[in-house]
């Protein structure tokens, strides 16, 4: 169907996207600052999610920095260590677990300290959005400050309690 309604008209585009083209990217209207709070960046499911998006954030022309309490260059994806993603890691000195107790509390508080930061000092100008992981807590915050923000809730509840015990058939 030819027209304004249907497509086809005349100086209508035929693509998905106006300007896209195939293998060619066009670079955003407006370049975010994007910050993403992660608590524990090592290996695993919900840290490729996060390096993965970092990169493609990065890659369209987007200012992109990961925030979290734990970063080994022993134990990560390389991109966090060649330049690729930004990394920065705060609040490290607060355990992750006292005598194997605690872990979701302790994941809560460094969250909600990172997140704190973020919005109180950030380094350099203040981030545009925010993107949250696997701990729901730092919505709150940046929900009160007005912050924009994408929770990706990877981590399943039950597995942050090793004392819980998933039923048998």
């Amino acid at each position: 169907m030819n027209g304004p309604n249907g497509g086809g008209g005349k100086g209508e585009r035929q693509g998905n996207v106006p300007g896209d083209v195939v293998g060619k990217r066009t670079p955003p209207k407006r370049r975010l600052r994007v910050g993403f709070v992660h608590p524990n960046l090592g290996l695993g499911g919900a840290e490729r999610l996060v390096v993965d998006a970092a990169v493609g954030l990065s890659a369209l022309g987007h200012d992109v920095e990961v925030f979290t309490a734990y970063h080994s260059p022993t134990h990560c994806f390389a991109e966090t260590i060649d330049g690729t993603v930004k990394v920065t890691v705060w609040f490290g000195w607060i355990p992750a677990h006292v005598a194997h107790r605690g872990h979701v509390l302790f994941a809560h508080l460094r969250m909600l300290l990172i997140t704190l930061r973020l919005l109180l000092w950030p380094p350099g100008p203040p981030f545009d959005c925010f993107f949250v992981d696997q701990v729901a807590s730092p919505l709150v915050l940046l929900w009160l400050w007005g912050r924009p923000s994408l929770f990706y809730c990877h981590f399943p509840d039950k597995l942050c309690d090793s004392t819980l015990v998933l039923p048998t058939a």
